[in-house]
């Protein structure tokens, strides 16, 4: 496994406040534990470029299929946030939408379009 499939792993069912709040300070604390426990020093801002990779891949090609996982919920469209016990009783509703959340959010929050862009340069 990699780092950034470990890290993603980790927070992708964590709460949006926890991504946009404390995403570079967990950063900066894992690069901190990874070498104090051996590992090579790394550079947060590549990890972080890692990370919004990984995210990239896994978003489009399983995330996308969220909708459509979603679409047996009756009654969908009267549903009004994840909590609605339609989602919140279903556990595989409940973690999809929220991981998904978790993508679309880091998407909105960081320039991915510019880092897959710049993975492509390479």
């Amino acid at each position: 496994m990699n780092v950034a499939m470990a890290i993603w792993g980790s927070l992708s069912g964590a709460e949006i406040e926890i991504w946009d709040d404390h995403l570079d300070g967990l950063l900066e604390l894992f690069v901190h534990e990874f070498e104090r426990c051996g590992g090579p020093t790394l550079d947060r801002g590549e990890l972080k470029r890692h990370l919004i990779v990984y995210a990239a891949m896994m978003g489009l090609t399983w995330l996308l299929d969220v909708p459509q996982t979603l679409s047996g919920i009756s009654d969908l469209s009267e549903v009004t946030d994840r909590r609605d016990s339609r989602i919140a009783s279903n556990e595989r509703f409940r973690a999809q939408l929220l991981i998904l959340t978790a993508f679309l959010n880091l998407w909105e929050k960081t320039d991915m379009g510019a880092v897959l862009a710049d993975l492509a340069s390479y």
